[in-house]
């Protein structure tokens, strides 16, 4: 009944039209035109192997959708122009063989000729030199035709035998991609067929889309910072690769942050239960805290989406829509493709933590002004044009603030001297603990300008009421304090050259039922 009704109508060749690339999977659209009739039917052949079945869907524009089936067929027909034509060259091939063969033969059949005539030659002049009179001229003329047709000869078998080795290697390639080719006629395709009913004389525009697996997309950031305008250009890459065997050529992609796999079902909420256990002294009761404290990142707004950049909100995921026409190969390559740049404005300044590191790196503070949440991925650092390398960028969400370094400042010298770090007893009968610590904290600036320098250091943070951390009165004045992770910041102001040292004091009071941890 299809195979009947596939004659009423004709349409032309399928393109790929759109493909929207998720992080584990891609729905692909062909389109065709259809000459309308009243049970017209657009042919979508040789859908991949990766394509679901289950996924097929058929829509059409200027026509009412009568139908969609599928069904199996071997690439036989698909396949039979191409196979006729390595046939047609196979023949041709084989034709140049023998030709390039029989002129082989004739080339060592002159040569053995001439090397018959240049024996009988040697042979005429070794009796003329035997028996005077000596008549030499003409054997000598004899000689020399012979030796000439003898060089001609192996000469052409020469060039005879590289013409035949040139014909047998173009022979074996094509029969090698006969021999492919007869594998492939064999193989089975997927084809869809939609049945469509519009008015005769008209067209429809019909349209198939599928999901497909062994497809998937990456992204990948590019920083580059100008200090000059206080801005960096953040460019968003999109590594896509597929291998899903049909070459995805000048079709419109999208890359959606959506995982098809993963379930948009509310989690159920289990039982929470609380215990305790009681606890016996000695009890530590202070936490050092010498990681870098995360803070909690949330923001609002929806972005500018400077640079051109398209991104379509789709509730619970974005698509991100790539500028113009794309090509991606069918085999896995993976391609590089450029999804649009946002410049963002960006503070700049110099920090340090000398407790961990004794160096100045350059920081760039951020807002996401981009139209989309920035996913998990590598971001390439610039810094006025030369390459600092790359560094993982976690997941940021639309108008929330971050930061990106830009490597190390070599203008700014860092240093931290430890002054105490002690316990001593309080009190009667030692009731209570008192640990004292003391730093000074050394920054210099080199080169011939001027600049801000942040510099960072970090108490402990008591987790408990009746253990105290002060900061003694002798520390260096001018700091701002993080109460929640116990962080202290000087903003300093350094001329070239100048140097300048700041001290940072406290003490930690613990009561002597307690065990004291050592900083």
């Amino acid at each position: 009944m299809i195979a009947a009704l596939a004659l009423l109508a004709f349409a032309a060749p399928s393109s790929i039209d759109q493909v929207v690339v998720y992080p584990d999977r891609a729905r692909v659209t062909r389109s065709l035109q259809l000459a309308c009739g009243p049970a017209a039917v657009a042919e979508f052949d040789a859908l991949p192997e990766a394509a679901d079945p289950a996924s097929l869907r058929a829509s059409v524009s200027g026509g009412e959708l009568r139908g969609l089936r599928t069904e199996e067929r071997t690439r036989d027909q698909a396949y039979a122009p191409e196979a006729a034509a390595l046939e047609k060259r196979i023949l041709a091939l084989e034709d140049q063989e023998r030709l390039a063969q029989d002129a082989l033969d004739g080339q060592q059949q002159s040569a053995a000729l001439a090397q018959a005539y240049l024996r009988s030659a040697a042979s005429g002049i070794a009796r003329e030199l035997a028996a005077p009179p000596r008549s030499l001229a003409a054997w000598q003329k004899g000689l020399e035709g012979s030796l000439q047709a003898e060089v001609q000869s192996l000469d052409g078998a020469a060039a005879g035998r590289a013409a035949l080795r040139a014909i047998d290697e173009r022979l074996g390639e094509v029969r090698a991609d006969m021999a492919k080719l007869v594998i492939a006629r064999q193989r089975r395709e997927r084809v869809a067929q939609v049945i469509v009913s519009c008015p005769a004389g008209g067209t429809a525009r019909v349209s198939l889309n599928y999901l497909v697996g062994g497809a998937s997309w990456s992204p990948l950031y590019e920083a580059r910072a100008d200090p000059a305008s206080g801005r960096v250009a953040l460019s968003t890459y999109a590594t896509v690769q597929q291998a899903t065997g049909e070459p995805w050529k000048d079709a419109s992609v999208l890359l959606s942050t959506a995982a098809p796999l993963e379930s948009a079902t509310p989690p159920e909420i289990e039982p929470l239960l609380l215990s305790a256990q009681k606890r016996e002294p000695p009890k530590n009761v202070l936490a050092t805290r010498t990681e870098a404290a995360n803070h909690a990142e949330a923001g609002e707004g929806k972005g500018s989406g400077g640079g051109g950049m398209a991104a379509r909100d789709q509730g619970l995921s974005v698509q991100l829509e790539v500028p113009g026409r794309s090509d991606v190969p069918g085999d896995g390559t993976p391609v590089r493709l450029l999804v649009g740049q946002t410049p963002l404005a960006a503070h700049f300044a110099t920090r340090c933590a000398p407790a961990a590191l004794p160096f100045a790196f350059r920081v760039a503070d951020l807002v996401d002004e981009t139209p989309y949440p920035l996913l998990p991925g590598p971001v390439e650092r610039f810094w006025k044009g030369a390459f600092l390398g790359a560094l993982p960028l976690d997941r940021i969400a639309v108008g929330a603030p971050f930061h990106l370094t830009f490597g190390v400042d070599d203008r700014v010298k860092v240093k931290r001297e430890v002054l105490e770090e002690v316990q001593r007893e309080k009190g009667f009968f030692g009731t209570s603990h008192r640990l004292r610590y003391g730093y000074r904290l050394l920054v210099e600036r080199y080169g011939q300008q001027s600049g801000d320098v942040e510099l960072t250091e970090q108490i402990p943070v008591s987790e408990l009421d009746d253990v105290k951390v002060t900061i003694d009165e002798t520390t260096t004045a001018g700091y701002q304090q993080n109460a929640q992770d116990g962080r202290l910041t000087w903003k300093l102001q350094l001329a070239p050259g100048e140097r300048k040292t700041l001290e940072l004091h406290f003490h930690v009071d613990i009561p002597g039922s307690y065990d004291s941890e050592q900083l």
